[in-house]
């Protein structure tokens, strides 16, 4: 007979059904057959359960180490910072709640992810505005996705900043400003006792001091300002760029309130806002920190771009064409008088939380 390859089960039954057709072997009992099948099977069973219990165990003891690591070693705290400098220093408008107990995720697969919440300050409040979600896997970039808490259909939620010609070719002439007449109109239908986010753009390019130093004159909160690094001198790469009744749009970084960590353990300071001289320097200086230790640090979608910016931003300083503030309605609606000043943006409006304030 040919040599024939059996599993465990069909050996018994071929071993069986030879005896039971020897004239001279006694017949098998069925039922102690079947009871030898199932002992067999029970065994396959229990050697599959207990080698998946093992790997589970495996796996688990592994995870245990490596988060136990990850978070003890502070590596947690850095994916952290990093998310939030990145959505900080490139989204207008937009904060990252700091100061909470945040943790990233680890998976096996060591893909680091976090969800951070995000808020916009308005008066003296911070207003909830949605989450951030940020991934990196072990050897790739840094991506995130914004999930914005939005009051309004086809609505924009977040602020743009018309680019000056005097940035894009040296051009000296002002824009010429659109009518704002739906933003004051709506401003003149509020009654005293709120408080609200205005976001505008400068007709020419300015120092930050300079625009700080003419915002000093109201009672507002001077929240972030757009900069202009070079986008529009064709240097960057893959910059969307919008125009619309001749002003021209594209991505740029924010010139936020300053925000430091400490070189060890987990503490931080910042600026609620760009409140004087002193907080803006620290806060130029930091900006320009912030990118070359984004860059440095990890890769991500616009870190070429910002390789760029930077270089830009060294050779020609930094210049500012907006801002967004907040304060009480009847004061934002004086920066109408300044003629410098427009594409004006009205964002939330809250009940009234303001303290009277000198800067």
């Amino acid at each position: 007979m040919s040599e024939q390859r059996f599993t465990n089960e069909e050996k018994l039954l071929h071993n069986w059904e030879s005896d039971a057709n020897e004239p001279d072997s006694p017949a098998w009992d069925e039922k102690k057959f079947k009871r030898m099948i199932w002992r067999t099977r029970f065994t396959v069973v229990r050697s599959v359960v207990s080698t998946l219990l093992g790997i589970f165990l495996l796996v688990w003891i592994y995870m245990m180490l490596v988060t136990s690591y990850y978070h003890s070693s502070g590596k947690s705290d850095q994916f952290i910072r990093y998310v939030t400098t990145l959505v900080e220093t490139h989204e207008p408008g937009l904060k990252v709640e700091k100061g909470g107990h945040w943790n990233a995720e680890l998976t096996p697969f060591l893909t680091k992810k976090a969800t951070l919440k995000l808020f916009k300050q308005v008066g003296e409040w911070q207003i909830i505005a949605g989450e951030v979600t940020a991934t990196q896997t072990l050897f790739g970039d840094v991506t995130y996705s914004i999930n914005e808490n939005v009051t309004y259909l086809r609505t924009p939620s977040r602020f743009s900043f018309a680019v000056p010609p005097d940035l894009i070719a040296g051009d000296p002439s002002r824009t010429q400003a659109p009518s704002n007449r739906s933003v004051w109109e709506q401003l003149k239908h509020i009654e005293d006792g709120y408080v609200a986010e205005l976001a505008f753009s400068t007709a020419v390019g300015m120092d930050p001091e300079e625009l700080l130093k003419r915002l000093s004159n109201y009672q507002v909160r001077v929240l972030s300002m757009p900069v202009y690094a070079g986008e529009l001198k064709g240097d960057l790469k893959n910059i969307p760029h919008s125009t619309s009744n001749e002003l021209h749009f594209v991505p740029h970084l924010t010139l936020r309130p300053f925000v430091k960590y400490q070189e060890e353990g987990n503490g931080m300071s910042w600026a609620g806002w760009l409140e004087n001289a002193d907080t803006l320097k620290q806060s130029v200086d930091q900006m320009l920190k912030d990118i070359e230790w984004l860059r440095q640090e990890r890769s991500y979608r616009e870190s070429e771009n910002d390789g760029k910016r930077l270089d830009y931003l060294k050779e020609n300083g930094v210049k500012v064409y907006g801002a967004v503030v907040t304060g009480p309605v009847r004061e934002l609606e004086k920066l109408k008088q300044e003629q410098d000043l427009f594409y004006f943006q009205l964002g939330r409006i809250e009940i009234w939380n303001w303290e009277e304030h000198t800067s």
